[in-house]
């Protein structure tokens, strides 16, 4: 045996959800999701102010990451401190890109450190940029860096003091 459909309750929010689409439901309806939505913002707005953002403060552990000039250089920027031997000092703007070529390899030398392994890309790729316009400007000497080692060593006593 079946039951019987209960009659729908017009200017109800469940005359609506029975599917009645009369203005006097629609209007309760309105109402209650008004009222659902108002409830749901409150209590929402409730719990964010019991909970704190943070499962707990940090600690000075946490936060005190060196800084990469406080650290010693690395491989990557102990070889390009080698390989700017041969530069010109005479070129434009070579000590900027040296020592964004330099700050470039310390950062990636220190990745462990930082644990911020999301930019090692940009990083990298930057330190080919300056490079490659090193490059352009003071092409490398077929003979070596062996003739201009005198030259080389002024301007790296000269960078290391700027």
């Amino acid at each position: 045996m079946s039951r019987a459909p209960k009659p729908i309750v017009h200017g109800t929010d469940a005359g609506y959800r029975k599917g009645c689409r009369l203005d006097c439901c629609r209007n309760a309806h309105t109402k209650a999701q008004q009222v659902y939505r108002a409830n749901k913002r409150a209590a929402a707005l409730a719990a964010a102010s019991e909970e704190p953002l943070f499962d707990a403060p940090l600690t000075p552990a946490q936060t005190d990451v060196p800084e990469p000039e406080d650290l010693p250089p690395g491989p990557i920027e102990l070889a390009l401190q080698q390989e700017f031997v041969g530069l010109d000092p005479i070129v434009s703007f070579p000590k900027t890109l040296m020592q964004i070529a330099l700050f470039n390899a310390r950062v990636l030398d220190q990745t462990r450190v930082h644990t911020r392994y999301d930019i090692i890309s940009g990083i990298e790729s930057r330190t080919f940029e300056a490079l490659a316009r090193l490059r352009s400007i003071n092409p490398v000497p077929s003979g070596g860096a062996d003739e201009d080692d005198d030259a080389a060593k002024v301007l790296l006593t000269k960078l290391e003091q700027a």
